[in-house]
């Protein structure tokens, strides 16, 4: 049956009180009949003071660990590094480019153990639902008791995005990209468990607070308790079919007599007292095992314990608040408020889009019932009393309609910038800001890409955007460099560095446009700078040592390369020096090979090489101290290795004896 408004009034966010103050109304003998129990609390009870210190430690820990990161920064402990993000999105690196980081450890742990013990790290370890249940707790304390919003398609929106955020980047990589980009291959695991820039991944402090009111108490409000974990987390959108295969759940025994006092304190809006009754546990892959009911049985009838799961049975029988029409055009709504919100003025990350869909979604629903119905109520708002709009009916209006609005500018900006992406990408995806390459019939294609991010704009200059995201400044810089428009792209870039999180493809083309349009010096003061601030930005740095080298910096190119401290950058070194080597420009790939060779000292046919090249270029000295220490370490090579050696060694013989001959 429905759960009743009223049949809340006894859930408080972190479980049940003193249950000897309960007052029980018995009802029919059913218990699809039992009415829920009303609880006067007097205290929290024991097992919701525990779970509550846990989450508090998590949060402690988690604070902890963003101070740490700071004060590596501020006085260089531990080198300025500090362990990376322990955020199951951390993942996301995992499966698009192999990066195994503390975050993808913890996710895969927490998958493993969910498929054991249930979806229990919902309920003990995560912040979010931390935040969700104070405000569940204060929205309570203020009188309002929220109400859980049910819907079977948009339950389905968690393991939706997890499938992209995890799913999507490895089946693109090995199903599409061998057709459309034959060059993105797979780059193997790699370990990077500890990073410099520890808040890369995560928005800034005002986004942050508006996360926290949208996912905290928006969702709450809207959809009701662990709305948020309902509709909108794509982590449970994982941890909710795996708890259907966990053994260990909530059991019950004899004795139970259906006074479903364990429904009454459950926060995840399961009915706990009819799926004990019927299957002789709890099924709902909804539990977060907070086991408030285990506590709050008068009868010690409930306990977690190991046996069947759930896994191929019957579903738990709900009531939904939409039909089906209903649940396709929400859904369908739900997608598109998500992509319109997600990215929007350059700063709404994924799931703070997820968030502001579900609340956007729930909240034109409450509009049409609202207009279609003569009578209409939300918890004590009277929306509508015998056809007429009431005062706080007007308010909602009011609110939609200003979503509304801000939806639709939002729409009209994403779509102009999918246009323009969608008209130049063939052409810029290996495109430089250095290289401007616009011709002919290209021309006339980045012209109109232009015209379609015209929209992005922000309104003082015409176009529809609020607030002008860095993303599509930086798309414009891109095509305006292409028409050979290098200082209004030079301006644009500019604006995109001072307001835009850094990313290091971003600040590669700022730098290909200072080396073409600044003083040398000054081009060079701000990549010290900017590498100071970024030391693993691999790629730009071997920009920049290949410009100092190019420009007659020999000595500040050397200095520089040496900071290049990972194997990951002397690679970067080494392919450019190749590149020069092939272009014919020995000089400039000289410094380049000689750093590689320093920092892998353990490469001998880059060090024979090394050789060759110091004796083409006259330094006959070095040349042999090179090769002679390649030689010594010959054997220790495999023999396909040993092999390659010997003709390096061939080939510097051969070229030393044509330099002697007279």
């Amino acid at each position: 049956m429905a759960l009743p408004p009223s049949g809340l009034s006894c859930a408080m966010c972190f479980g049940n009180g003193d249950t000897r103050n309960a007052r029980y109304h018995r009802g029919m003998a059913s218990n699809s009949s039992t009415s829920l129990p009303v609880v006067n609390r007097t205290s929290m009870s024991r097992v919701a003071k525990r779970r509550l210190w846990v989450l508090l430690t998590v949060q402690v820990l988690i604070i902890a660990h963003v101070l740490m990161w700071w004060l590596s920064t501020q006085y260089g402990w531990f080198g300025g590094y500090t362990l990376s993000p322990i955020e199951p999105s951390e993942s996301i690196e995992t499966v698009s480019d192999g990066i195994v980081n503390a975050g993808a450890i913890f996710f895969a742990t927490a998958l493993l153990s969910t498929a054991l013990l249930g979806r229990w790290f919902c309920g003990w370890g995560c912040h979010v639902l931390l935040l969700q249940d104070g405000c569940t707790w204060l929205l309570k304390r203020a009188g309002i008791r929220p109400r859980a919003f049910r819907s079977r398609l948009l339950m389905l929106a968690p393991l939706a995005l997890a499938l992209y955020m995890f799913v999507w980047p490895l089946a693109y990589r090995f199903l599409v990209a061998p057709f459309t980009r034959p060059d993105l291959t797979w780059p193997g695991f790699s370990s990077h468990l500890l990073v410099r820039d520890f808040w890369a991944t995560f928005p800034g402090v005002t986004v942050a607070v508006f996360f926290l009111g949208i996912c905290g108490v928006l969702t709450v409000y809207m959809l009701g308790s662990k709305g948020f974990c309902t509709y909108g987390c794509p982590y449970g959108g994982f941890f909710a079919p795996l708890d259907r295969l966990a053994p260990v759940r909530i059991r019950v025994n004899d004795n139970c007599q259906g006074c479903a006092e364990c429904t009454a304190v459950c926060t995840s809006n399961v009915r706990v007292h009819e799926e004990v009754a019927t299957h002789g546990m709890v099924i709902d892959n909804g539990c977060m095992k907070t086991m408030d009911c285990i506590e709050a049985c008068p009868n010690d009838a409930l306990s977690m314990s190991a046996g069947p799961n759930a896994a191929g049975g019957p579903r738990p029988k709900r009531t939904w608040d939409l039909t089906w029409p209903q649940e396709f055009a929400a859904a369908a709504l739900m997608l598109v408020l998500f992509l319109v919100w997600r990215g929007a003025w350059g700063v709404i990350p994924m799931l703070m889009a997820m968030g502001t869909a579900a609340c956007g979604t729930w909240l034109l629903w409450r509009v049409y019932t609202m207009v279609r119905s003569d009578n209409a109520k939300w918890l004590k708002w009277q929306l509508k009393r015998a056809g007429k709009v009431q005062g706080k009916g007007w308010v909602v209006l009011a609110v939609a309609t200003l979503f509304t609005i801000v939806t639709f500018q939002n729409a009209v900006v994403q779509a102009s910038a999918f246009r323009s992406s969608l008209t130049m990408q063939p052409h810029t995806i290996r495109h430089t800001l250095a290289t401007p390459i616009a011709t002919g019939s290209q021309a006339s294609e980045v012209h109109q890409a232009l015209e379609h991010l015209a929209p992005t704009m922000d309104l003082r200059s015409g176009g529809w955007a609020i607030v002008e995201s860095p993303a599509h400044r930086y798309a414009r810089a891109r095509l305006l460099a292409m028409q050979g428009k290098l200082h209004d792209a030079h301006t644009e870039m500019v604006v995109v560095m001072a307001h835009a999180r850094p990313t290091e493809a971003a600040w590669r083309d700022g730098f290909a446009l200072h080396t073409l349009l600044l003083p040398e010096d000054d081009t060079q003061a701000w990549a010290e700078v900017v590498l100071a601030d970024h030391p693993d930005w691999g790629g730009l740095r071997t920009d920049v040592v290949a410009w100092l080298t190019s420009t007659g910096r020999a000595s500040d190119a050397l200095d520089m390369a040496a900071e290049a401290m990972s194997l990951e950058d002397a690679r970067r070194l080494m392919l450019r020096a190749v590149d020069l080597l092939q272009a014919g420009r020995a000089v400039e790939a000289l410094p380049l090979m000689q750093d590689y060779v320093n920092a892998t000292p353990k490469d001998t046919l880059a060090r024979a090489a090394l050789a060759r090249l110091l004796l083409s270029l006259g330094h006959t000295t070095q040349a042999g101290v090179q090769m002679q220490r390649a030689i010594s370490e010959g054997p220790n090579l495999p023999p396909a290795q040993q092999q390659a050696l010997a003709a390096e060694v061939a080939a510097f013989n051969a070229m030393a004896e044509s330099k002697s001959a007279p």
